[in-house]
């Protein structure tokens, strides 16, 4: 018994550490689109990408019981596993860890395994950059992790990063991909699937889409239990 319990641990730990790297790159883009030199106003993308954290962030506020009932378990030691539902019992995926009282659910499609946030209305992901200044592509990246050419720093990731686009189809970037240093972007598309125009250069990674569509196969809102 006592192996067990500390078996999950380790691996609670090992969870929220590669997690809380990715919740960790969100600053990091946000702090490449404050050097980006963007008008400020309306024109950069920064006021708008701002509007829709605050929108989540109330979003998160309805699910705090049950954020509160999974760190209950953890610290029990509950081999009960919560997993992600939606509004018609569709099981979405397992729970597999929680950052700043948000959980992360993990899918697969097409060979790739990825993790997205979970709120009630909305599964989240990284944000979509495009070459072009339409959102349109067909040049396709994702940043919004703490890419580096360097392991130490960031590097190779062990999960597909992965992305939400507007109309529900998921991006995925092949994991241990190396990124690519100041690739051009002409536009980047928020998590209610907004296109805004953003010249400049990212540090990104090449996304495709996968045969997943999330608006096609599940129904809002979404529950953990």
């Amino acid at each position: 018994m006592v192996m067990r319990k500390a078996g999950r641990t380790v691996i609670a730990t090992l969870l929220c550490g590669s997690l809380a790297a990715l919740t960790a790159s969100s600053t990091a883009l946000a702090q490449g689109r404050g050097n980006s030199g963007l008008p400020a106003g309306a024109g950069n993308p920064t006021a708008n990408l701002q509007q829709q954290i605050n929108s989540l962030e109330q979003q998160m506020d309805s699910l705090t019981m049950q954020f509160e009932a999974l760190s209950s378990q953890m610290g029990q030691g509950s081999d009960r596993k919560l997993a992600v539902y939606d509004a018609i019992e569709q099981k979405v995926g397992d729970v597999v860890g929680i950052q700043e009282n948000v959980p992360w659910v993990l899918l697969q499609a097409d060979k790739r395994t990825f993790v997205l946030q979970v709120t009630p209305q909305q599964l989240v992901g990284q944000f979509l950059w495009f070459g072009d200044s339409a959102c349109m592509g067909p040049q396709v990246y994702i940043a919004g992790m703490t890419l580096s050419p360097t392991a130490r720093v960031g590097g190779a990731n062990v999960f597909a990063l992965a992305a939400v686009h507007g109309d529900g189809t998921v991006y995925a970037a092949d994991p241990n991909t190396p990124p690519m240093l100041k690739q051009p972007v002409g536009s980047v598309m928020d998590a209610n699937g907004r296109c805004t125009v953003a010249a400049g250069t990212q540090t990104v990674v090449p996304a495709s889409p996968l045969p997943l569509n999330l608006n096609s196969i599940y129904q809002r809102p979404f529950t953990v239990r």
